[in-house]
């Protein structure tokens, strides 16, 4: 979640990712820790075990905010990449294997401790084949299937947004409305509602095209506080749509229960959460915070904080085995306190593990890389202007 900015980052677009990230990370404690919606045998298992208060908690904390958080990231890309003619994607791909090949090590390792050594099972219910596939996916698709579905979108888009630069920018004013309004409901609200193959690009369509539109057509004002309180309005409103599909539909798979959950989810995803991220990117617009070196130096952690714990090993490892958060922290009285001090932890350790690589390693494999890069276009490519 790293963005193509400008030389010199602007703070409040830094401070913007910094709390955009906190909301991932809180919606993945909730999705993951608490609701395990990638597990179809612990999937909402553990909803009823928590109180009415954790319930609603959970929801407030988490279930949206990962999903408005994706759409700043995305639409941050599109205010800054819409006026220019070519991007880069080296960084961030460089990243990424970076952090594939560190989860297959260490994948690797636990593999073989428990195997040989009798280590406990830090994957329990995993069968060996499906942490064998997690190993070669990080391996030799890191970018594609190594399990974050964030980077094979924005890599894509980066890819193809010079076409859309030139595409928005032959554009006038109602003509980009329209392609913004197009995009909202084809791309996005469709996909998400009636499902699609390519609905994670669709999605960074629809973020970018908003970015773009923000940075090309609005005025800023000064009401940014209004902003904010609209956009934590719409946040809460969204969250608590979640919250009644799952504290009374979630089991129910009767007509009329798909039907209301269909329908609430649409009011979720496809206005609220819209809404809501506008009115919080606008508010971060708005403001003006001097150049800061800590918040910009926090902000450039941002996308290795994701790659680190939302990926398939540290994912369990973190919310089931060292948290423990549906087991033990969900039925706690102290759940609040415990899943806030989680986030912090998670977001504190993971910037500082790629402070350092940003510190002590990034230098070396991106120096490598480009003199690689040189010796590709000496060898492979034409250097006497000649088609």
């Amino acid at each position: 979640m790293n963005t193509l900015g400008v030389k010199k980052r602007e703070s409040n677009f830094e401070l913007m990712r910094i709390v955009a990230m906190v909301m991932i990370v809180a919606h993945h404690l909730v999705v993951h820790g608490v609701q395990h919606c990638l597990d179809l045998e612990l999937q909402y298992a553990a909803w009823h075990d928590g109180t009415f208060f954790n319930r609603i908690f959970s929801v407030l904390f988490g279930d949206s905010g990962g999903q408005i958080g994706v759409g700043l990231f995305f639409m941050v890309t599109g205010y800054f990449l819409c006026e220019k003619k070519n991007a880069s994607i080296l960084k961030v791909s460089l990243q990424t294997i970076f952090y594939s090949l560190l989860c297959a090590c260490l994948l690797l390792v636990l593999i073989v401790f428990q195997k040989f050594f009798a280590l406990a099972d830090f994957f329990p219910g995993t069968s060996l084949t499906r942490k064998i596939g997690w190993e070669l996916h990080f391996l030799f698709l890191p970018l594609s299937a190594g399990g974050w579905w964030f980077v094979s979108a924005y890599i894509l888009l980066v890819l193809t947004s010079p076409l859309i630069n030139r595409l928005t920018a032959a554009l006038n004013h109602k003509g980009l409305c329209f392609l913004v309004a197009v995009s909202w409901f084809f791309w996005y609200s469709c996909n998400l509602t009636f499902g699609g193959v390519y609905s994670s690009l669709g999605k960074a369509f629809f973020w970018y095209l908003l970015g773009t539109y923000y940075r090309i057509s609005v005025t800023k004002n000064k009401h940014a506080f209004v902003h904010l309180l609209a956009g934590i309005f719409f946040c809460l409103a969204a969250s608590m749509l979640s919250f009644v599909c799952l504290e009374y539909f979630y089991d129910d798979f009767s007509v009329r229960a798909i039907f209301v959950k269909s329908f609430l989810g649409a009011l979720k995803n496809c206005i609220a959460v819209p809404l809501s991220a506008w009115f919080l990117f606008s508010f971060f617009a708005r403001i003006h915070i001097p150049e800061n070196r800590f918040i910009n130096a926090v902000a450039q952690t941002t996308f290795g904080i994701y790659l680190i714990h939302d990926n398939s090993v540290f994912r369990l490892l973190i919310w089931d085995y060292i948290f423990r958060v549906s087991e033990v922290q969900f039925r706690s009285a102290c759940f609040p306190l415990l899943a806030a001090a989680d986030v912090i932890a998670v977001f504190s350790v993971c910037s500082i593990i790629d402070f350092l690589r940003l510190r002590f390693i990034q230098p070396g494999y991106m120096t490598f890389s480009e003199r690689l890069f040189e010796k590709y276009k000496a060898d492979f490519t034409n250097t006497d202007g000649s088609s």
